[in-house]
């Protein structure tokens, strides 16, 4: 620990970011919201941008290996990866750079965190971010995981929360409908970011859920899906 004094505070270390003025890096990040207001889209949205290295809203992205640890199955991502690669133009390799974990749980119990820190030491490379979707009612087990990733990889940790933990840096997600043209509704949510951990100021962001095909060689037919593309809402 040091202390810094008049010009020397200069030379202080500066807060690095996987997602500039988004998602800081060797933090815990908790994505907070009812259930189903869209908190994976976002949480995919964020890895995908991550791992191709775009930006994500306007906000540059630093390349990287990401992991994305899933309650819920993998089953349902596909359609929603390959519509946001053919959305944004990437190749298919883009997802080459994420590593998906299915815990196959609804408990992340010690044995089952134990098991995915093998897992995440076992990984080529060193993960950048992990993601970790879980049940909302574990969360104070998925807290214990993350930091726990945290101490060992000095990861960018996301999980998901219907809580607030003031102590962490918080994204709330409030829902919204909007119509267009009076014929349809359109879904979304407005994120509220700290704009520094501590500040007490903040940033909003409106973003709505895209449908689009998922269609490519492995889906000719190519049904449409509520994917995990995000488009900012002009106001």
């Amino acid at each position: 620990m040091r202390v810094f004094h008049g010009e020397d505070s200069s030379q202080a270390p500066q807060q690095e970011w996987a997602i500039k003025g988004i998602l800081p890096k060797q933090q815990i990040t908790i994505v907070q919201g009812k259930a189903g207001i869209g908190k994976t889209f976002l949480l995919l949205d964020w890895a995908l941008c991550c791992a191709s290295d775009k930006p994500w809203v306007n906000h540059a992205t630093t390349h990287g290996h990401v992991v994305y640890v899933s309650a819920f199955g993998l089953n349902r991502l596909g359609p929603r990866l390959r519509a946001w690669v053919k959305y944004h133009q990437q190749g298919r390799d883009v997802l080459q750079s994420i590593g998906f974990v299915d815990v196959n749980t609804s408990i992340l119990d010690s044995e089952t965190t134990q098991r995915l820190m093998e897992t995440l030491r076992a990984s080529m490379d060193k993960p950048s971010v992990v993601i970790l979707d879980m049940y909302d009612d574990q969360q104070k087990t998925v807290l214990h995981a993350a930091q726990r990733i945290l101490d060992e990889f000095g990861s960018s940790v996301v999980m998901v929360s219907s809580e607030g933990y003031p102590s962490f840096q918080v994204v709330q997600l409030t829902p919204f409908t909007r119509s267009v043209r009076g014929e349809k509704s359109i879904n979304g949510f407005t994120a509220t970011f700290p704009e520094r951990t501590g500040s007490g100021r903040t940033k909003t962001i409106s973003l709505w859920l895209q449908q689009v095909p998922a269609q490519d060689d492995l889906d000719p037919t190519g049904d449409l899906t509520t994917s995990c593309i995000l488009s900012e809402m002009s106001s």
